[in-house]
């Protein structure tokens, strides 16, 4: 038995290529709508962020997975409105994580936590860059992060599978999470640099902010 029987993540990765490069292309005809998504979707990142410390260490609270359930569910409504389909791909997939949680298929642990938050930083930064749609490298780190959390989603459904075929694939995963981490601090590294280069008298709120949600991130 193995994982490859329950996803066909070549598929997957078609269709994130292929809603990317569709997106891309229609970014111009929802310009105007963007401004106005993107303040909503820093909103309910920023919930989801702060609910996911608290889940960190009380995970059996309910009212607060619904909460990030909800918030991600906004961002995935919200983001196909104004043609954002790789953010509404990143938030269909952990809604649907979250959604096990709800139902106690999968506990909400630090597994869990690691993966929402890896998902709020991605869709940040295509909230913070939407040229990020184009770039392969860019979504094929998307395409290995909806890989680990599909991987959870479906051996966890699945009741018959062994413990220990479920530990190999917990490693598997913990392993694949701190090479995701490893890539998430070179680039955050790499904007903090590049901000403090662009830092003078004169620097704007946007610069400051974006070598804040940097820092940030990596703590």
């Amino acid at each position: 038995m193995t994982l490859d029987n329950y996803m066909n993540v070549d598929e997957l990765l078609k269709k994130i290529l292929e809603e990317g490069e569709f997106a891309q292309c229609k970014t111009a005809d929802f310009a105007e709508f963007l401004p106005e998504f993107i303040e909503k979707a820093v909103e309910n990142l920023e919930t989801i962020e702060e609910n996911a410390l608290i889940i960190k260490h009380n995970p059996g609270n309910d009212e607060v997975i619904n909460s990030m359930f909800r918030s991600f569910h906004n961002i995935k409504g919200s983001s196909s409105l104004v043609g954002q389909y790789t953010i509404q791909k990143i938030a269909h997939q952990t809604e649907t994580l979250l959604h096990n949680c709800k139902k106690s298929v999968i506990p909400a642990d630090e597994t869990v936590v690691e993966l929402i938050l890896f998902s709020t930083g991605f869709i940040r930064k295509i909230c913070d860059d939407i040229s990020l749609n184009g770039s392969d490298e860019f979504t094929n780190r998307i395409f290995n992060h909806l890989k680990i959390i599909d991987a959870l989603i479906n051996v966890e459904d699945i009741e018959y599978v062994e413990i220990k075929d479920k530990q190999a694939l917990s490693d598997k995963i913990n392993k694949e999470l701190l090479q995701e981490f490893k890539d998430e601090i070179e680039e955050d590294l790499k904007i903090i640099v590049n901000k403090t280069r662009e830092l003078n008298s004169n620097s704007d709120k946007k610069t400051i902010n974006a070598m804040y949600r940097a820092v940030h991130t990596i703590s």
